[in-house]
C-alpha cells in the first residue's frame, strides 16, 4: 500500500541551505500515494533534484 509523501519543506529548506546540492531520490517515489503530484512537487526543485530512480511504481 503506497502511503508516503514527501516532505516539501523539509526538501525546500534543505536545498535553501545547501544551494548546491544534487539529490536524487531512489525508490521513494515508488512508495508515493499520488506518483503525479509527487512529480509535479519534485519538477519545482529540479535544479537540485537532478534524478529520479524508480521501478515503475511496481
Amino acid at each position: 500500500m503506497r502511503s508516503i509523501q514527501f516532505n516539501e519543506q523539509m526538501l525546500h529548506n534543505l536545498i535553501e541551505r545547501f544551494p548546491g546540492l544534487d539529490i536524487t531520490f531512489y525508490r521513494a517515489f515508488n512508495e508515493v500515494k499520488d506518483m503525479q503530484a509527487a512529480y509535479k512537487t519534485l519538477v519545482k526543485y529540479k535544479d537540485n533534484v537532478k534524478r529520479i530512480l524508480t521501478s515503475v511504481g511496481k
